[in-house]
């Protein structure tokens, strides 16, 4: 690389120029872009060269070139086509480069870069970034389609609304990867400073910079897609996982905006907000708090994902109706004798054997209700009547979603 030839200046030269980039004539930068397609049209193969702080839109360049170890940074590159091209080694640091057209290329490498890259809208199918460097770029509305991610930098991407299926992405590229619990990520934008409602206009895009603390919208779509991610390559067990997290994060989002009316965790509403329907984007806060209240139950249920946490509930729901049947009394059939087993608390410490012989047999009743076996020798009376019908129609829900979610994890398997 040659160095510019204005004086006083440090930079290098652009590729097949004689100035940098900002010393070059307007007329050298429009006519740019044709002298690099004429000079690809004989020579694609292009190392350790300049390209810094270039502006090129609307170029379709010929397959398979090769930009191995050049220096793009600070590039405004838009709706462009590098199909099947490498650039191993190469530095995108800080560049601009939507929508554009990067299928099949070949950006392996520890050395390759694309820090604070923007990369929204651009489309990586088939690409090979195996440990490349992509830290705090922008890769809204990207395209990984059977890309191979293996050991990629991802620690501060924003990621949301990216389209991501069968695609190899190890889990500890995200940040805060703990050997001891691998299933275990930390999204960054799990953590989230509330920002009062007076203090900013919605309809207004921030800068990500700007923002008070990330937001869990955020963490959600990064945990959706690496949920299709791994339900397209049939990684069923962090599949799973993934789903758990990103109903965590919806629930945050829930209870931010029920509670103290934080309309601004949704990124993606302020971003499409027209002023004339800022009035209609947003969901109620009672409708939001009514939202929270049945995504909290779902959380205590494991959001249907183990069936452990079912026999952990019908085991609880069971000794807790024996303890109201044993308090309110029901009728119990010995031969042809029928009795009314009623204690209360004190017969715990004064007839203590009593007491646990009463609540054996409540217990018994009890499992026969969950069970809805029904045996006849035990039967409700009073207020009873309605404990027993609200504990059968309980166990009807728990056992029959404990079967659909123990078939669902076969299945899987």
């Amino acid at each position: 690389m040659d160095k510019c030839k204005s004086k006083s200046c440090n930079e290098h030269a652009v590729f097949l120029e004689q100035h940098c980039w900002d010393h070059l004539s307007e007329r050298g930068k429009a006519d740019y872009p044709k002298k690099l397609l004429n000079h690809l049209g004989s020579n694609r193969n292009i190392q350790y060269e300049n390209f810094r702080s270039i502006v090129i839109k609307d170029i379709v360049f010929p397959e398979q070139c090769r930009f191995e170890n050049c220096y793009f940074n600070g590039a405004c590159i838009s709706h462009c086509s590098f199909l099947r091209s490498q650039f191993r080694g190469t530095d995108f640091s800080n560049a601009f480069l939507k929508d554009c057209h990067f299928e099949y290329s070949d950006f392996r490498g520890g050395n390759t870069k694309l820090m604070n890259a923007y990369l929204r809208e651009s489309n990586f199918e088939g690409a090979l970034l195996q440990n490349t460097n992509l830290t705090n770029s922008d890769l809204r509305d990207a395209i990984f389609i059977k890309t191979d991610m293996v050991g990629a930098m991802l620690k501060d991407t924003k990621l949301y609304s990216a389209r991501i299926f069968e695609t190899r992405l190890r889990k500890e590229s995200l940040c805060n990867f703990e050997l001891k619990n691998p299933r275990r990520i930390k999204v960054g934008d799990e953590s989230y400073k509330f920002a009062h409602s007076d203090e900013r206009n919605p309809c207004t895009v921030y800068d990500p910079s700007d923002i008070d603390g990330p937001k869990p919208l955020y963490a959600r779509f990064v945990y959706n897609m690496l949920m299709n991610n791994f339900r397209s390559i049939g990684y069923y067990e962090d599949e799973r996982w993934a789903r758990k997290k990103e109903r965590i994060m919806e629930r945050k989002r829930l209870y931010r905006l029920a509670t103290f009316g934080d309309r601004f965790s949704d990124e993606i509403a302020i971003e499409r907000c027209e002023k004339e329907d800022k009035d209609k984007l947003f969901e109620s806060r009672k409708k939001a708090f009514w939202r929270w209240c049945c995504r909290l139950l779902l959380s205590f249920l494991g959001y249907g994902e183990a069936p452990l946490v079912f026999l952990y509930l019908s085991a609880l729901t069971i000794v807790l109706f024996a303890l109201l049947f044993l308090l309110f009394g029901f009728e119990y059939t010995i031969g042809s004798e029928i009795i009314i087993i009623r204690c209360n608390i004190k017969m715990l410490f004064s007839e203590t054997s009593s007491f646990i012989s009463d609540f054996w047999s409540s217990l018994y009743f009890s499992i026969v209700t969950f069970t809805t076996l029904g045996y006849g020798d035990a039967k409700p009376i009073g207020i009873t009547k309605l404990f027993s019908s609200i504990e059968a129609l309980t166990g009807f829900f728990i056992y029959s979603s404990f079967v659909a979610t123990l078939l669902k994890r076969l299945s899987d398997k």
